[in-house]
């Protein structure tokens, strides 16, 4: 965004805080932009263009051969957060999420934690305290052994340029390797950031850079980029947990739609049932903050599990939700 458009939008958010007389405390600017945007912003975004969970990642998502099991590759995840980084529209980048969460619903649903988990750069729910506490010094030995140069040079570079992720990924692209990588899963990505996070006890660190190492190794392309940030805990994205919380929302209630049936609707329809999507999404997550609970039970029970005006959203549902906590 140019300086004239960044301080053409600052006069309009100053301006709407004083039209809805509301401090920055308490309303932030993210929601003031969907207030400009317009009650059916997100709507007429998700109407603008058709989707095809299998067209719209063909190339990071070839279809399965038949009769082998659909694995989201780490590349779509990885293909996804990189547009969104060159996406200054929050509207477009959570659509760009919500497709890639839409295409995993329909494709392999039991990957979805761990596309959403990739997505937020967690590693489990927060009541379980898991932090990947990955050093920079360890992470830059592990690029230079994976990259065959010395530790200098990366922290040379990396001083030059502030980016350990850049520098890994333009090392990493420099490598011509006689065996093609192995193509990184999603879930195969997100386990082994789990398992970096709860290593401990005799030679922790060097069991976390063999799998750190593995991780480097098949990695290419921006996934050499997106796993090093992962591991630094510096995504650098822009996305709020709020918008993936939204984004989860969306994709739930467009696949209970039906992605022929969308088209048919008006805006103000679509809306309505986008927004039932995420503010129930989003309600129900802050009441059981894990995602294999909610998610869980959404995929096994169908969208309407969090909607409270429907049978299956009713209260009997949302015990189950709490009683599946204290399992």
């Amino acid at each position: 965004m140019g300086a004239e458009a960044q301080e053409g939008n600052s006069v309009r958010l100053k301006r709407a805080r004083e039209d809805f007389d509301c401090d920055k405390g308490v309303v932030d600017d993210l929601a003031l932009e969907d207030i400009f945007a317009g009650p059916t912003s997100m709507a007429k975004v998700f109407l603008k263009a058709s989707f095809d969970p299998y067209v719209n990642y063909e190339s990071v998502w070839p279809r399965p051969l038949p009769g082998v099991r659909e694995i989201v590759p780490y590349a779509a995840v990885a293909d996804t957060l990189a547009d969104i980084s060159a996406e200054s529209s929050r509207l477009e980048c959570i659509k760009c999420l919500t497709n890639l969460f839409l295409a995993v619903i329909q494709r392999s649903p039991s990957d979805l934690v761990s596309v959403i988990y990739l997505v937020i750069n967690k590693q489990g729910p927060a009541h379980e305290g898991i932090e990947l506490g990955v050093g920079d010094a360890l992470l830059v030995k592990v690029i230079a052994e994976c990259c065959g140069v010395t530790e200098a040079y990366i922290k040379d570079a990396y001083r030059q340029t502030g980016d350990l992720a850049e520098v890994a990924q333009n090392k990493k692209r420099q490598q011509s390797t006689l065996v093609k990588p192995k193509r990184l899963s999603a879930a195969d990505v997100f386990k082994a950031l789990r398992d970096i996070a709860l290593m401990s006890g005799k030679e922790a660190s060097r069991r976390r850079a063999d799998v750190m190492k593995r991780l480097l190794r098949d990695a290419v392309g921006p996934e050499v980029n997106l796993i090093v940030r992962a591991l630094q805990q510096k995504m650098r994205v822009g996305l709020a947990e709020s918008s993936a919380l939204a984004a989860i929302g969306y994709a739930f209630a467009l696949h209970h739609i039906g992605l022929t049936e969308v088209v048919k609707f008006t805006p103000e329809q679509l809306q309505r049932e986008l927004n039932i999507g995420s503010e129930n999404f989003a309600r129900i997550y802050h009441e059981v903050p894990s995602f294999e609970i909610v998610v869980g039970a959404m995929l096994k029970h169908g969208f309407n599990v969090i909607v409270p005006s429907s049978p299956e959203g009713g209260p009997t549902r949302r015990n189950f939700l709490f009683a599946r906590v204290f399992q």
